[in-house]
């Protein structure tokens, strides 16, 4: 889109590499006061330096705890109370500029994805006023996107990466953002779901953007996530259970319906090849669907320390996904790896590199972390927290 070459993302040169490198920050859930948010800032900071140079920070939803605003702002009957509408505006700006500060002190651009804890109901429930604010206000280090008013929800856009410019006739690899809303899928009870409009979309754009090698980012799970986990968890031979690894500590709280959009990423042609998810901040899993050869699925890290804890929540951390290509080829040989950094600059889990296309990974054996006191398999997603304690 025309938009393309004022906010040109391009990859840098690294020795006989080109290379870059996407921080991902989930569920910092800010908002929750003294000291968890100005930790929170820190840790931001601190990751920031120890992964060192971060060409993109993907923010990949529940930036914020909305169940933490005024009550009056979480009600969808104020929102023609115009003094309600601006003390809840000032609220949210304030949780945003709080969790957007360090990336504007460091000028590391990033990408805003929209959690379920990210809009007030007062104001806007898809919180499309709060894209449009962070785009005009914090332009260019934001490269946040309204996603077209005539699809669901609001975060719902692709960030090309080129090698040289955005003038090249393709771009080399690119980043995608989708927006799975909060609670309630198509009339479901149950978590929020990228609709199949959305899926619909993101088809049509994938290809019109020549199926580039991307990753994805949604907050809520969808349920293949959980499908991965469960198969794991099955006796029989490694290469029959794929390779997964990490920890689930949380349940799976996946999206209330399937609306395909798992499917629509496994067509090779388009070149999406992780999935990336929040939400559950006990769990940082994550797998390759059918190998060699299918999508990668998984987790991120709770990362700061706003919202609920636990043995992996308590010591958070990020995902990192690095794209690299040799300078010699001719950009259709773009690798990736992923690792998940913690704030005490261990690293969590093992690396995963992979080819464009073929998606073909080097073989290792699953290391694998049950949640406690489960030995059966997880059939349904995730039910709707029903207290303030249980809020993802």
């Amino acid at each position: 889109d025309g938009g393309d070459i004022d906010e040109a993302l391009l990859f840098r040169r690294e020795g006989d590499w080109l290379k870059f490198k996407v921080l991902v920050f989930g569920d910092l859930h800010y908002g929750e006061g003294h000291p968890l948010d100005p930790k929170s800032s820190t840790f931001q900071e601190h990751l920031l330096r120890l992964e060192a140079p971060v060409d993109l920070v993907v923010l990949n939803g529940d930036m914020s705890s909305n169940y933490k605003a005024p009550s009056y702002c979480r009600n969808a009957k104020n929102q023609h109370n115009p003094l309600i509408r601006d003390r809840c505006r000032a609220w949210q700006r304030a949780r945003w500029s709080e969790y957007t500060a360090p990336l504007l002190k460091h000028k590391i651009p990033y990408a805003l994805n929209l959690g379920n804890h990210d809009a007030l109901d007062a104001l806007d429930p898809t919180a499309r006023d709060l894209l449009a604010h962070d785009l005009s206000a914090n332009y260019p280090i934001s490269r946040t996107k309204q996603g077209p008013a005539n699809i669901s929800r609001a975060a719902n856009y692709f960030l090309p990466i080129y090698r040289h410019s955005a003038a090249e006739s393709q771009a080399m690899a690119g980043v995608w953002v989708l927006d799975s809303g909060a609670d309630g899928c198509m009339g479901s009870e149950g978590w929020g779901c990228v609709n199949p409009d959305q899926v619909a979309w993101f088809r049509d754009e994938a290809v019109n953007r020549g199926g580039v090698p991307s990753h994805m980012f949604v907050h809520i799970p969808v349920e293949e996530t959980l499908s991965l986990w469960n198969r794991a968890q099955m006796s029989g031979p490694a290469h029959d259970r794929g390779h997964v690894s990490g920890s689930a500590l949380d349940f799976v709280d996946c999206s209330a319906l399937n609306t395909g959009l798992f499917a629509a990423i496994s067509d090779s042609t388009l070149g999406v090849q992780g999935l990336w998810h929040g939400h559950d901040h006990n769990n940082d899993f994550f797998g390759e669907w059918a190998p060699p050869g299918g999508p990668w699925v998984g987790y991120g890290r709770k990362s700061g320390y706003g919202g609920y804890g636990g043995a992996i929540a308590n010591k958070p951390g990020a995902r990192v996904i690095e794209f690299s290509a040799p300078i010699s080829g001719n950009g259709s040989d773009v690798e990736w790896a992923t690792w998940v950094r913690l704030e005490t600059g261990e690293f969590a889990t093992h690396n995963r590199t992979t080819q464009k296309g073929s998606r073909r990974t080097s073989p290792s054996p699953p290391s694998l972390t049950s949640r406690p006191s489960s030995s059966d398999l997880q059939v349904l997603c995730g039910r709707i927290p029903i207290t303030e304690n249980e809020r993802k």
